[in-house]
């Protein structure tokens, strides 16, 4: 599901940087590292140089390309089929007071981030209100190869958001909710979208 919609996302806006974001994590997550260092390329070319965001990117091509080498020539670098780790799971729920605000076809993103520091997610899924109540699940296997990860934090936030122009940047009119202080390993979270964006 989450594949899909991230493929018919880069159809209609081929540039947007939290689709290509989602489709490098999800080539990554299915061991295709060539098409991963190429989706992150392209978000490489809209970030500011030299920032963080630049640099985890830049440090996520370089690590998918040496993989992607090292299969070419039938080696298997270390690590890459590693148990991943940083799991937080839970449900998300739309609070019957903001039903009425969204539609079944609105994106819904769900991520988990550093509390402090830059504000790339760590991990992030990508569904539709359709699917709510969601069952979801983001873990390390879900980062940036290179980058920093939810195991690497000792609490993160986790947030879904609810947004009809269809990218995970906040806009006035979007349904949230969030929960600060989140444990990696913590498979029970209940989070409710339950606030507007002014």
């Amino acid at each position: 599901m989450r594949v899909d919609l991230t493929a018919r996302a880069l159809k209609i806006a081929p540039n947007e940087p939290q689709a290509l974001l989602l489709a490098g994590a999800a080539a990554r997550e299915r061991q295709d590292f060539a098409a991963a260092a190429d989706y992150w390329s392209r978000l490489l070319a809209q970030l500011e140089p030299g920032s963080d965001e630049a640099k985890t990117v830049e440090a996520a091509i370089g690590e998918a390309r040496e993989i992607a080498t090292a299969r070419a020539g039938g080696g298997a670098p270390a690590g890459a089929t590693a148990a991943s780790t940083g799991e937080l799971a839970g449900e998300v729920m739309l609070s019957g007071k903001l039903a009425g605000r969204a539609k079944p076809d609105d994106v819904l993103f769900v991520f988990a981030r550093a509390e402090e520091g830059p504000r790339m997610p760590l991990a992030a899924m990508r569904a539709t209100v359709a699917d709510l109540p969601l069952n979801f699940r983001l873990d390390d296997s879900m980062a940036l190869a290179g980058g920093r990860k939810i195991s690497d934090f000792a609490s993160v936030s986790v947030e879904a958001r609810i947004t009809r122009a269809g990218n995970a940047s906040t806009s006035s009119g979007d349904l949230f909710g969030r929960i600060d202080g989140v444990k990696p390993g913590n498979r029970k979270l209940r989070l409710v979208i339950d606030q507007l964006q002014p």
